[in-house]
Order: structure tokens, then sequence, then C-alpha cells
């Protein structure tokens, strides 16, 4: 359910409404910014967790959204994601631990490669294999057609477009 209505408000209200006004490239940094922002108040949030967060699942759900203009391919991976994560694996999933789990993982070593009492997605490693899906995701996205360049529009007006 959690998975389902972030979705909903991030990705096809938020993401969808600020895409028509400044285009992809801002609808996409706007939205996973205000995604990380509503995790602010999750256990073991930092400043980089939360810039972590917002590209690993604020830029990447909004760039698998984009391409497939389909909302259940985001709500599936983020429900993949947290379900894996957190019931499966039973490790930290954005600073909150589920109670019945099949399995006990903690990590050990510097919080910059765990995630520290955030977990997974306050890693680097985490980061890194999100860019790499953000980078294909862009490319396939481009290769589609369906970026939509710099536009301000206001109202019923008229856009101001710039490609």
């Amino acid at each position: 359910i959690t998975s389902m209505s972030e979705e909903l408000l991030f990705r096809v209200i938020l993401f969808a409404i600020l895409e028509q006004i400044v285009g992809s490239l801002g609808g996409i940094l706007l939205s996973a910014a205000a995604f990380g922002l509503a995790h602010a108040a999750n256990p073991g949030a930092t400043p980089f967790a939360l810039f972590s967060l917002s590209i690993e699942l604020g830029v990447m759900l909004a760039l698998a959204y984009m391409l497939t203009r389909n909302v259940w391919i985001a709500v599936g991976i983020h429900a993949g994601w947290n379900f894996m994560q957190g019931f499966v694996f039973g490790a930290l999933n954005s600073g909150q631990r589920h109670p019945q789990t099949f399995f006990q993982t903690s990590f050990t070593g510097p919080d910059v490669l765990t995630g520290g009492a955030f977990g997974l997605e306050g890693s680097v490693a985490t980061l890194g294999l999100c860019v790499v899906v953000c980078v294909v995701l862009v490319a396939l996205i481009a290769q589609r057609r369906r970026w939509l360049g710099v536009r301000l529009r206001f109202g019923s007006g008229a856009a101001i477009s710039r490609p």
C-alpha cells in the first residue's frame, strides 16, 4: 500500500504535473527531491541517505514511469525493492526494520558502504547500481523520443518551449 500510494503521489500526480510545466528533466529532479525529503523523518536519515534515496528511487522510478507511462511498473519496482530488502533479507529499509522476516541481515563496515542506520539505500554501492540503471533508462527514453524539453506552461495559455 505504501509503494502504491507513494507512486501515485510522486509519479502519477507530482511528476506528471511538473513535466508539463518544466519539462522532463525538471519534473524528474523536482519530484525526486520531494520523494527524498518525504523520508527525512525516517530513522537514520542523513543528508547523504536522502540524496541517495532521491536518486535511487526518486529518479529511477520517475524514469521507469516516463519510459512506460504505466504506474504499475514503478509500483512493482518499488514494492519489490521494499519487500526484498525488508521482508526477505530483514535489512533496514529507509531506516525501518520489519519485525517478521525470512532472514536477519546485518551489515558491518563504514556507513558510506552499508548505509548505516538508514539501510542500504544510504550506501554508495546502491547509489552506484541505481545510477547505472538510470543511464540505461535515459538511453531507452531518448531512443523512444519520450523526453520533453524545457517548457514553461502556466495556466491554460500557450507554452514556451525550448528543445
